[in-house]
């Protein structure tokens, strides 16, 4: 009798909310030991696509994404970190083992330390408060760091084209890494620099070696180090083999 009863109950109206609760519960239990990701928009806008998916599945050395986030950033960049942490687990999802993230605290001194190393800096953004327009520094960048290479967006203000800049960088980084590594030797890269110049006044021509220096230096970080970098103040013997070599005119 109580079980017909009971389920009299469960046909009527008086159930449902019940009912919800409990289905609730109950998806909030597999949510906490799981993780599903479903795509409903009808552009599959929050899908990676074949081509990123082929990358990071493909990769064949560790590739690192260091998020330098601020918390609590105004509208409109609030939304930005969210769908960024959401790309990320796409990425995650689809990779093979050589794939991973990681989100950095930028309230700690250690994690704003991190950033400057990676030459990530704040950007000033603006701040409505108390119907007041203010500015704020904040952090808004990325680190991709793939074998001995790195590349930096420092600047994601707009969640627009993200996944294109981020596999384009990707895709860009072990296309060089595996260009460098199959080089035998190193790449030799010489400034031919006659410090007779100095003499003429030329703006700028002290500070030319060093300004060289830096470039090869910076790219160098990005390219496993297979530059080397050496300055050649030419004789008049030499300039004349540079000048055929390289069909140049110089003036003695």
């Amino acid at each position: 009798m109580k079980q017909n009863k009971f389920v009299e109950w469960l046909k009527s109206p008086k159930s449902d909310f019940v009912l919800l609760v409990i289905v609730l519960v109950l998806l909030n239990v597999v949510a906490l030991n799981g993780f599903f990701r479903f795509d409903l928009t009808s552009s599959r806008s929050y899908s990676l696509s074949k081509s990123s998916k082929q990358v990071v599945k493909t990769l064949e050395e560790p590739l690192c994404v260091k998020v330098f986030f601020s918390k609590n950033l105004p509208s409109p960049y609030n939304t930005i970190e969210q769908y960024l942490k959401d790309l990320l687990v796409e990425y995650k999802g689809a990779a093979n083992n050589n794939f991973s993230y990681e989100f950095y605290n930028m309230d700690k001194e250690e994690s704003q330390k991190i950033a400057s190393e990676y030459r990530i800096r704040q950007k000033q953004i603006q701040e409505v408060k108390d119907n007041e327009v203010g500015f704020k520094n904040v952090y808004m960048g990325l680190a991709l760091v793939y074998a001995d290479t790195i590349e930096v967006l420092d600047d994601i203000s707009n969640p627009n084209g993200l996944e294109y800049t981020l596999t384009n960088t990707m895709t860009k980084m072990i296309n060089t890494t595996g260009a460098l590594a199959g080089l035998e030797g190193r790449v030799k890269l010489t400034l031919y620099y006659s410090k007779a110049l100095s003499d003429f006044g030329i703006k700028g021509f002290d500070r030319l070696e060093s300004a060289v220096s830096s470039a090869c230096n910076a790219v160098n970080k990005k390219n496993l180090d297979k530059i080397d970098f050496e300055v050649v103040d030419p004789d008049s013997e030499t300039l004349d083999e540079l000048a055929q070599k390289h069909c140049l005119l110089f003036s003695h």
